[in-house]
């Protein structure tokens, strides 16, 4: 390791709140942490009828708001480190894991579901943050 990585990854440790910091060096579940858990909607998506899929990409963004998600990724270019290249991915994060289950359960989200379903093949869940 070189004296500037290792002066980056220095930088990069100071910035992480002592708090996940000491949950990482005792190995406690972001499940014990006091208060909610952030969570990310992770899915990797492969459109294959783009005309099925415009009645989802028109109301999708409407419900995710609903229950405080916010978009970190949608279906920008992706590069692969190891095994095959992803296709479009998407990550958005909630507020909570609750939030998460809440938007994907809802029956707004649930009556365009369907349009994604029929006009692609989705890999998605849900994943709690550390912290």
């Amino acid at each position: 390791m070189t004296l500037s990585t290792r002066r980056r990854a220095i930088a990069l440790i100071a910035q992480i709140p002592l708090a996940n910091l000491a949950m990482a060096a005792t190995n406690d579940s972001p499940a014990s942490a006091p208060g909610p858990v952030t969570a990310y909607y992770v899915a990797e998506f492969e459109l294959k009828d783009p005309e099925a899929f415009r009645p989802y990409a028109a109301g999708v963004r409407q419900t995710v708001a609903r229950h405080g998600g916010v978009y970190l990724a949608q279906g920008g270019k992706t590069t692969s480190l190891e095994g095959a290249s992803p296709h479009r991915i998407v990550i958005i994060r909630f507020p909570s894991m609750a939030d998460a289950l809440g938007w994907y359960e809802s029956p707004e989200y649930a009556a365009i579901r369907p349009y994604r379903q029929k006009a692609g093949e989705t890999r998605n869940f849900l994943v709690e943050a550390i912290g």
